[in-house]
C-alpha cells in the first residue's frame, strides 16, 4: 500500500507541473483527488490483497467507465490456460517421480 500511495504522490506532483515541462498534450495527468478519493484508491480491495500497481488516472478512468482494457476476458482465459498447463505439467512430473522408485 505504501508503494501505491507513493505512486499517487508522484501523479499528483506531476499534475501541478506545467504540461510543457512534462511533454504531454493534455492539460493535467490527473485531477487532484479529495480525501475520500485518496482513501478509496489506497484501500481498493484488489490492490490491497493482490497488489498490482496502477496510476490514479487509470483508477479514475475505471470509475468513470472509460477503462481502456477491452480484451480482459481474452487475457483472463489465456492466463488461466497457461496456469492449467503449468499445473498439469508440474503435477504430472511429480506423479511420475512417485512411481519410479
Amino acid at each position: 500500500m505504501v508503494l501505491h500511495l507513493i505512486g499517487l504522490t508522484f501523479d499528483v506532483a506531476d499534475s501541478v507541473k506545467n504540461p510543457e515541462v512534462l511533454g504531454i498534450s493534455d492539460e493535467r495527468p490527473v485531477k487532484i483527488p479529495n480525501l475520500l478519493e485518496v482513501f478509496a484508491f489506497a484501500y481498493y480491495p484488489p490492490t490491497v490483497i493482490i497488489g498490482p500497481q496502477f496510476s490514479f488516472k487509470r483508477y479514475s478512468n475505471f470509475l468513470d467507465n472509460k477503462f481502456e482494457g477491452t480484451k480482459f476476458m481474452e487475457y483472463g482465459f489465456k492466463r488461466f490456460a497457461t496456469g492449467v498447463c503449468y499445473l498439469a505439467a508440474y503435477q504430472g512430473e511429480s506423479f511420475n517421480d512417485l512411481h519410479v522408485a
